[in-house]
């Protein structure tokens, strides 16, 4: 647990990279965006909080998977952030409605290997209306979050089975 939870804060605090870690998370997060279009109701899965800072929308909700997390996550984003919930990351249960949302992001997390990401899948699939997006990013195995092993990386076929058969594909 405690492994965990050290892994979350540093992921939302977010050290400052190197200036070519620095472009690809820039570009990610200019990716996601642009994919996401322009719903009005957000909801980001613990996405590191310069993501949640950029969503369009007029009302972005945030998922986190610590407490302490999450309350670093909301002081820094002060009234970027409308709400935010703590679930937890081995046993996720959103606490929204059915179609609450028309978008969502997750840029970073699916990397964790504590992250049960077939319950994450459904439970976004549940929660963004029926012709919302879901964007969220992979590692590759050539990712440098991937190259210490301590993280999950993906190829494509394990995308696809990821998005099977609840979700397709829009662009990327």
């Amino acid at each position: 647990m405690m492994e965990r939870d050290e892994v979350l804060m540093r992921w939302v605090r977010q050290e400052p990279a190197t200036p070519n870690v620095q472009y690809l998370r820039d570009a990610e997060r200019a990716s996601a965006l642009d994919l996401l279009g322009d719903a009005s109701t957000v909801l980001d899965v613990a996405s590191e909080s310069n993501v949640t800072r950029s969503l369009p929308g007029e009302s972005v909700v945030r998922v986190d998977f610590s407490t302490d997390a999450a309350a670093y996550a909301a002081d820094l984003l002060g009234e970027d952030l409308d709400d935010g919930v703590v679930v937890d990351p081995e046993s996720p249960s959103l606490p929204f409605a059915d179609d609450a949302f028309d978008g969502a992001v997750s840029i970073g997390p699916f990397d964790w290997k504590f992250l049960d990401l077939d319950a994450v899948l459904a439970e976004v699939h549940r929660v963004v209306s029926e012709d919302g997006r879901f964007v969220f990013s992979v590692p590759t195995p050539r990712s440098p979050y991937a190259l210490d092993r301590r993280n999950r990386s993906f190829e494509p076929a394990d995308v696809d089975r990821l998005l099977s058969p609840d979700w397709s594909i829009a662009g990327y």
